[in-house]
């Protein structure tokens, strides 16, 4: 399946699918979004078909890509399916996003926007920590001094603990 990601990030609907890390997150009426507990197959059928949103997609190629060099039922597809409407049509006014194509397969039809970014949206709320922090793709703590920006960076002389200092 990492063949066919060409982001890291899908967002779509309230939704953010980090493809890197493996999980789901929704965003909130505080804007903030919070991980969603959803199974790797799940998530794995998910990315196959929000990375080709509109495009009917056939039951073999979902297969193919959520499970690679293994054989399965055809009922294992219908279940990852319906728990991803579960989830992702919940409270939706309109039909499922994921439509089935009797006979043919699915079709994801929610706009999605891709992104490399890890970074939290901009809608996220400040911490409350009193630190003006941004967090990057690696996950480092930026703008403090002595934080590295990258994960190969060796930390400043400044923010080295020594014996004896205070």
């Amino acid at each position: 399946m990492d063949a066919l990601a060409s982001a890291d990030i899908l967002v779509f609907e309230g939704f953010r699918l980090d493809r890197r890390r493996g999980r789901l997150l929704k965003q909130d009426e505080d804007g903030a979004f919070r991980s969603i507990a959803i199974g790797s197959r799940a998530l794995d059928v998910l990315s196959v078909l929000a990375d080709r949103p509109g495009v009917l997609l056939s039951r073999d190629e979902i297969m193919g890509a959520a499970w690679p060099d293994t054989v399965v039922e055809d009922a294992n597809l219908a279940v990852q399916i319906s728990a991803l409407r579960r989830i992702l049509d919940r409270g939706r006014a309109e039909s499922s996003c994921i439509q089935t194509i009797p006979g043919r397969g699915y079709r994801f039809v929610a706009p999605v926007t891709r992104t490399n970014s890890a970074a939290p949206p901009a809608s996220l709320p400040p911490s409350g920590n009193g630190v003006d922090e941004h967090i990057t793709a690696d996950e480092q703590l930026q703008g403090c001094p002595g934080v590295p920006a990258r994960p190969d960076e060796p930390p400043s002389q400044a923010s080295r603990w020594r014996p004896g200092a205070a």
